[in-house]
């Protein structure tokens, strides 16, 4: 088997209104991912880390920079793909977009091979140590707003989420420990 075409799809959509969490606000949610075909017809998906448009530059770093140095590459063999991926790729970069990039193509090739193992990746990587996930109610993003203002959503947010039947929520913070407090206080109230 051979990998003929890596693919990245990133996708956009406005936001109703600017959110926001401790590195910025934002108007757009994106996600990135990426496809991996072979010739075999077995296609594996992947997903890339990189909020906005920071998709739009792994997009390019996927198909520009990976895609033509696995071309022809047996996609079963991830580890020696990983690390020449890497290695080509590390004096520009450890970490950041090169590595995002690459995460999203090795998720891909993962799936690839549970596809052709017939079997859930967890079993490929030594088995599930857990049968059930425990979730969490998202929602206090941040907003242009003052402490008071958005101490006051989150209380609702808070609530809202709780009768849902959320046993714990996800916030955002980043205004600094005296503000930070002041909505991890409205939370809990919430």
């Amino acid at each position: 088997m051979k990998i003929t075409r890596v693919t990245s799809h990133v996708l956009q959509y406005d936001l109703p209104e600017e959110l926001g969490y401790s590195q910025q606000f934002y108007a757009k949610r994106s996600t990135h991912l990426v496809e991996v075909e072979t010739d075999e017809g077995i296609t594996g998906w992947g997903e890339c880390f990189g909020p906005g448009n920071i998709a739009l530059a792994n997009k390019a770093i996927v198909e520009k920079v990976i895609q033509p140095m696995i071309i022809g590459d047996d996609p079963l063999d991830r580890d020696v793909i990983w690390h020449k991926v890497y290695n080509l790729m590390r004096d520009h970069g450890q970490k950041g977009m090169p590595l995002q990039s690459l995460s999203g193509v090795d998720i891909a090739l993962w799936d690839i091979a549970g596809k052709v193992a017939g079997l859930p990746i967890h079993k490929l990587i030594g088995g599930a140590h857990r049968t059930k996930v425990s979730v969490y109610g998202y929602g206090m993003m941040l907003r242009r707003e003052d402490t008071k203002a958005l101490a006051a959503r989150f209380v609702d947010e808070a609530a809202a989420i709780k009768e849902m039947g959320f046993v714990a929520a996800k916030m955002k913070v980043g205004f600094g420990p005296r503000h930070d407090i002041e909505l991890a206080a409205a939370v809990r109230k919430g």
